[in-house]
């Protein structure tokens, strides 16, 4: 009862929408454009007052990110840095030369030895390490905790700190460690690596200057910002403006950014953990100095919306006209199109000036036209070619019964004279005169198929020719599966007998490779004949040279190719390097029967 009052209530508001719709609908697109173009205008005009304080508050946002991002690449350098401290102390400790210094001071018998071992170790280690200026020193502390320190700074002893120092070495599953107590120290055990021996062979100790490993790493100016490195955020270890007065608060922050009051002024303090030690970094803004300009520019919204709104008015109309005009003119293209013939008419078109998504619509439509009008003159080519193929085959169908029935007689009757030349011939030739009146000339058929339909045409050529024509194959077997188009072959076939068998005096040796690679088919027939016209593919396309023969040629082989494949096939005809010709032919390789059904296709 409640859902049908609510229907009856809302009924008039449904109404008063589709009424608008409607309306909507049947305007004209010039005045549709006005009316999308200047309502959302309007009533951005209002909301972009409400939306401009709110946006104070997402520019909070985008001042933490580029805030965060410049204390990110600050410090990018002091991270790197300490990275590779890491990497070069742990390349050192496993050193061969510094641990047979280690084994060496060891072994040693007499104090003068050890001493000798114990300068050459430490040499080695300073050696590596001099070059970083924020280093104060560098120490060794052996197995037993003897101390041995090198470097700028050796004021600091750490003889009560070794016992420590080295235990915290080896607690890190054999890792370089960070320790920042009173003073920064990375810490890196060194074991024995030959043999696997892992034995403690006593740790690295290098005492770090903090002010020094910024100044090393960082190129801070003078500016009204401010730059803070604290140690588990509570200790201040380093800051770059002493003017400030640093409260406690400071390093209560929680979040990622926070706004506090430094010196009696809001500054927007961004914090950035460190990966490789327990230090924060901390970047202080002027928050009042950044905002002040954007207040002031508040003021000046609302005058600004209202003579932009008057001038969206003026544009929008010279706007609507610039999209009607040209899709009423494409309109009108359009309804001119309808009574094109395509098959007999070339279709023109004035030229495009613009640029933009008309433009790239018109320019779609005509190639569009084209394309169709392309199609059309390619399909009406390709009924023609098939035709063709048709018509040259019914030429030789002279009352195919009479003929097959003859020749049927004439074989038995050889068979009976035992005379098996003939015999072999006839039953050839009927076969071969079977597969040439198939109605289809475009049917695919398996490899295998196709080389037995050339084997009838090569028992005749054979016993006419006799020794005088050898004929070899070299078939991978994944080959014999692929389809190729009908009648493929043998056109080709006949072609290097006639430029061979039939042009020299030597033995003319015709040679048929197939095989698939990569997906495609490849086929390839090679002769030693006298060759061919130079570039004969291209001028049989152009007609600059007319197809000999009355069966189906080259230049049918070709059409039939691109009618089947498209563009993706390769066929060409050269003369080879030293004698002869080279056909060569490539498409994708379909293979849509197995071994044993490729067998079943085959007709006798």
């Amino acid at each position: 009862m409640k859902d049908r009052i609510s229907l009856k209530l809302l009924r008039p508001f449904f109404l008063v929408i589709h009424h608008i719709k409607v309306m909507f609908r049947n305007l004209k697109l010039h005045w549709k454009i006005q009316i999308l173009f200047l309502i959302p205008a309007f009533i951005g005009y209002f909301a972009a007052i409400i939306l401009f304080d709110y946006s104070l508050n997402l520019y909070d946002q985008r001042l933490y990110q580029d805030s965060a991002s410049i204390l990110s690449l600050s410090t990018q350098n002091i991270e790197n840095e300490m990275h590779n401290l890491f990497n070069i102390t742990t390349q050192l400790s496993t050193d061969t030369t510094l641990q047979n210094h280690i084994i060496q001071l060891e072994r040693a018998a007499t104090e003068y030895e050890q001493y000798t071992c114990r300068q050459q170790l430490m040499n080695q280690i300073y050696t590596s390490l001099n070059t970083r200026k924020y280093i104060l020193s560098v120490t060794y502390i052996s197995p037993s905790l003897r101390v041995d320190t090198v470097g700028s700074d050796t004021t600091v002893l750490l003889e009560k700190q070794a016992e420590e120092l080295y235990d915290t070495a080896f607690s890190n599953n054999g890792k370089a460690s960070w320790i920042n107590d009173s003073t920064t120290f990375l810490v890196c055990p060194i074991r024995k690596t030959k043999n696997l021996d892992l034995r403690p062979l006593g740790a690295i100790v290098i005492r770090i200057n903090v002010n020094k490993l910024v100044d090393f790493t960082m190129n801070i100016e003078k500016t009204a910002d401010d730059f803070f490195i604290c140690k588990n955020k509570n200790e201040l270890i380093y800051r770059y403006d002493d003017s400030y007065n640093v409260s406690p608060d400071l390093f209560e922050i929680t979040e990622n950014y926070s706004v506090k009051k430094i010196n009696g002024a809001n500054t927007f303090i961004v914090q950035h953990s460190s990966k490789y030690s327990d230090w924060t970094y901390y970047y202080a803004i002027g928050y009042d100095t950044i905002f002040s300009p954007f207040h002031r520019m508040k003021a000046l919204v609302f005058f600004l919306f209202s003579g932009l709104y008057i001038l969206l008015t003026g544009i929008s109309i010279r706007f609507s006209n610039s999209i009607s005009q040209p899709l009423k003119r494409l309109a009108e293209q359009m309804n001119s199109v309808q009574n094109i013939n395509f098959e007999i008419s070339n279709i023109s078109f004035g030229p495009i000036t613009r640029k933009d998504e008309i433009g790239q619509l018109q320019r779609s439509y005509r190639f569009m036209v084209k394309k169709i009008e392309e199609l059309i003159q390619k399909n009406y080519k390709n009924q023609i070619l098939l035709q063709d193929t048709r018509y040259r085959v019914l030429q030789s169908q002279i009352n195919p019964h009479f003929m097959y029935n003859t020749l049927d007689s004439v074989y038995w009757m050889a068979i009976n004279v035992h005379q098996n030349s003939i015999a072999t011939i006839v039953f050839s030739l009927g076969r071969l005169l079977r597969e040439n009146m198939k109605k289809d000339a475009l049917t695919l058929i398996p490899l295998r198929q196709e080389l037995i339909i050339l084997g009838y045409y090569l028992n005749i050529q054979q016993i006419r020719f006799a020794e005088h024509l050898q004929f070899k194959m070299v078939i991978s077997d994944d080959a014999q599966s692929c389809d190729v188009p009908r009648m493929i072959l043998q056109p080709l076939v006949e072609n290097s007998i006639n430029y061979g068998a039939e042009q020299i005096s030597d033995i003319c040796i015709i040679e048929l490779s197939a095989c698939l690679k990569q997906d495609r088919c490849y086929l390839e027939i090679r002769d030693n004949g006298i060759g061919v016209e130079n570039d004969l593919l291209e001028k049989l396309k152009s007609g600059e040279k007319k197809p000999t023969g009355h069966g189906i040629g080259i230049s049918n082989i070709e059409q039939r190719l691109q009618y089947i494949y498209g563009d993706d096939y390769c066929f060409s005809i050269q003369n080879a390097a030293v004698r002869g010709t080279v056909v060569s032919i490539s498409f994708p390789a379909i293979c849509r029967y197995s071994d044993k059904e490729a067998e079943k296709c085959i007709s006798y």
